[in-house]
């Protein structure tokens, strides 16, 4: 019979689980899927290696030209260049440290400005409003913290993007933890203590957070079987996929014969 190894984790609760046969058969129907054949999904014991993004030079294709840019460009062309609509009058909140000017005074800026901002992900992207959008929350930590309050607390930046190709990287790649460098035009907030909300044109990811190395128990299926594996420990518990309990082998080795005498009890009675 082939075996499918599997992993998950149990830590401090991997003691009790191997004492327990209901306990752990009942963590066994949870991790699968109730299937007689078989395991049908469990979450992979590391993530997929992420493609490494270009830096933002080389994210043209991904990146809205800036509104200079196409000045200069319309300029080149000999286009006329209409004047910006006028903007409504917005009262400024209070700014993060890095955008203060000399000695703490904020600087002066419209509601609108095309910034780069470096910072971990919150929590892990979500679909936007319409087709190709996304949003994630994105924590940035200020430039010179060693010269700052330590009760100072970091911004967080609510990122959304209208970019297909950058929604799809989003949703597809971006985990919790992952370090990125986000271009594109901020807003500042309504109301105060609201989080600043950025429309995001380009995206680098400067550093991608580890991939969790999983430890504790390890599942392995028989056919119709099920074996959960300790380190610590020579016995190994058995169980059918369907959860019902097969018995406790004295060593790896006996797996087999264990599942056979099972079998055997079964068509006897």
């Amino acid at each position: 019979m082939s075996s499918l190894p599997l992993t998950f984790v149990v830590d401090e609760a991997a003691d009790v689980l191997t004492r327990n046969p209901q306990a752990l058969a009942l963590m066994t129907g949870l991790l699968l899927t109730g299937r007689r054949t078989g395991v049908e999904h469990v979450v992979p014991p590391r993530r997929r290696p992420r493609p490494r993004l270009p830096g933002t030079a080389g994210l043209a294709a991904l990146a809205t030209p800036h509104p200079q840019g196409l000045a200069d460009h319309a300029r080149a062309a000999g286009a006329q260049l209409r004047a910006p609509a006028p903007r409504t009058a917005h009262s400024p909140t209070p700014l993060p440290a890095h955008y203060q000017g000399p000695g703490g005074g904020p600087m002066m800026m419209n509601s609108q400005m095309h910034v780069v901002i470096v910072g971990y992900v919150d929590a892990i992207p979500a679909p936007g409003t319409g087709w190709g959008t996304a949003c994630l929350d994105l924590i940035h930590s200020p430039a010179d913290a060693d010269r700052i309050a330590p009760d100072t607390p970091d911004t967080v930046y609510a990122c959304t993007t209208g970019d297909p190709r950058i929604a799809d990287l989003l949703l597809r790649e971006i985990q919790p933890g992952d370090l990125l460098r986000v271009t594109g035009t901020i807003v500042q907030p309504d109301a105060p203590g609201a989080p600043a909300r950025l429309t995001v044109d380009a995206l680098e990811i400067l550093d991608a957070a580890p991939a969790p190395v999983l430890h504790g128990l390890v599942l392995e299926c028989w056919s119709d079987y099920v074996s959960v594996f300790d380190a610590d420990r020579d016995t190994v518990p058995v169980f059918t996929a369907a959860r019902a309990w097969v018995g406790m082998s004295a060593s790896a080795d006996e797996i087999l014969d264990l599942i056979d005498a099972y079998e055997e009890g079964r068509r006897t009675r």
